[in-house]
């Protein structure tokens, strides 16, 4: 069997809506005709609307939002709180934020949808070439900013490691490439963030789509993990911390699906504990490795959030009920902090609940990584490592509207939860791990 046998005609317009997304997904900080509509908010829109007419929308709607009960509820919650919040005399939270925050909510359940229809309709296993996809799209575009900025990225990651300064991939790199075609120069830090979690969602779905599909066509097997390797690469490359702790945490949940008895875990941490310090031993007189640790001991941007945060406590404690009645500069880049400063006590109510329930969605997925059958353990792992960036972005992200890429990961984790562990779960979770005959799609939703 060849990866084309998996394309059955009547999956294919989901395989084309999951491909534009992900291929899309990267350029969140491109904005059309100099406004602040990016090309996410147009493409949500359709997703929105094609997703919403297909057939069994309904009963695929339900069994979505019964997958991740309180993290719906949570958003909800919140919702009404920043609707609240506009009722008072100083408007803390911009009406387009909340009208972005309501659209990001709203993808995340489409996006889910989408993807449990293809699980269910047998076409998952043709995903493992999204990354690879992406990634193509993706460094067109980037070549064509680098021509316009006039600038040689091999010269400047050469710079970087010889200065030993991150800042310059930061600044020069990444803020100079799309400065070329946008005059707001104040986006470095979402450019980064936006940039890093929109591949890093593609890597546990790429590699649990690659697991499933038995392809006789090695070249395209190859190009699979290209694309993988490619998304883990600009993971990295950014030089977001958020990132990096993500990725890791990602690798984490992936490392536990291979334990296989209580004597096995003890020993993984104790291997886990010995080897990160031992790296950074080793490693210590790479070049390369210096700049990693340069960006991570690097305090600026944490002595600033910090002196942000401890403002925000003196509002929180200043109106603890009813959020600040003033604008505080900046946000302390924690949302519970930040949704309870602003929102007050409701605010940090939905916000705590919203990570409560993700947390404990991801630690369900890691106990059953451990005791579920061998061949049905990556299923549980995916699921964790698609909720660990939102996980870090509820402690980094700059506002509590955090990242679309962040929003789509959590979308495909529910979905996966939906589908895994759902009432009508027969133990061969992801459908798309017995591809069925053409023509034949494996569960008709």
């Amino acid at each position: 069997m060849t990866w084309t046998d998996y394309l059955d005609r009547r999956i294919l317009p989901y395989l084309g809506l999951i491909f534009g997304l992900f291929a899309t997904t990267p350029l969140v900080w491109v904005r059309l005709f100099g406004t602040s509509i990016a090309p996410y908010h147009v493409f949500a829109l359709g997703l929105i609307m094609a997703v919403a007419i297909t057939p069994g929308a309904i009963d695929t709607l339900q069994r979505l939002i019964k997958s991740g009960k309180l993290i719906w509820a949570a958003c909800g919650l919140l919702a009404v709180a920043m609707m609240i919040s506009f009722a008072g005399a100083t408007i803390i939270f911009e009406p387009f934020f909340f009208v972005k925050y309501l659209a990001f909510v709203t993808t995340a359940l489409a996006t889910g949808m989408l993807f449990f229809i293809t699980i269910r309709r047998g076409g998952f296993p043709v995903v493992a070439l999204m990354p690879a996809v992406a990634g193509v799209i993706f460094v067109a575009f980037i070549s064509v900013q680098f021509s316009l900025a006039s600038i040689d990225p091999i010269e400047v990651l050469t710079l970087a490691i010889a200065r030993v300064d991150p800042n310059i991939v930061m600044n020069q790199l990444f803020r100079a490439a799309f400065a070329a075609s946008n005059d707001d120069v104040l986006f470095r830090s979402n450019l980064k963030q936006s940039l890093s979690f929109a591949f890093i969602v593609m890597i546990p779905i790429g590699l649990l789509a690659l697991s499933y599909a038995k392809f006789a066509n090695n070249a395209v097997k190859a190009i699979a993990l290209a694309g993988i390797g490619f998304a883990v690469v600009m993971t990295i490359a950014p030089f977001s911390r958020a990132a990096w702790l993500a990725l890791f945490l990602i690798g984490l949940c992936y490392a536990i699906s291979y334990v296989r008895t209580a004597v096995g875990l003890s020993i993984f941490a104790g291997i886990l504990g010995l080897g990160i310090p031992m790296l950074f031993v080793l490693g210590g007189n790479s070049s390369l490795f210096q700049l990693i640790e340069a960006r991570l001991t690097a305090s600026d941007s944490l002595d600033a959030r910090v002196f942000t945060a401890e403002e925000h406590w003196q509002a929180i404690g200043e109106s603890p009920f009813l959020g600040r009645s003033e604008i505080v500069e900046g946000w302390a880049h924690n949302v519970i902090i930040d949704a309870w400063s602003a929102f007050g006590i409701l605010g940090m109510v939905a916000a705590l609940l919203f990570f409560l329930a993700m947390l404990g969605m991801t630690i369900k997925a890691l106990i059953l990584t451990l005791s579920a059958p061998l061949g049905q353990r990556k299923v549980h792992a995916t699921i964790a490592a698609l909720l660990c960036p939102a996980l870090v972005r509820m402690v980094t992200a700059p506002n509590v509207t955090i990242d679309f890429p962040v929003w789509v990961g959590l979308g495909m984790a529910l979905a996966l939860a939906a589908d895994a562990w759902g009432e009508t779960a027969t133990g061969d979770h992801v459908r798309a791990s017995s591809p069925q005959p053409r023509g034949r799609p494996a569960f008709q939703v």
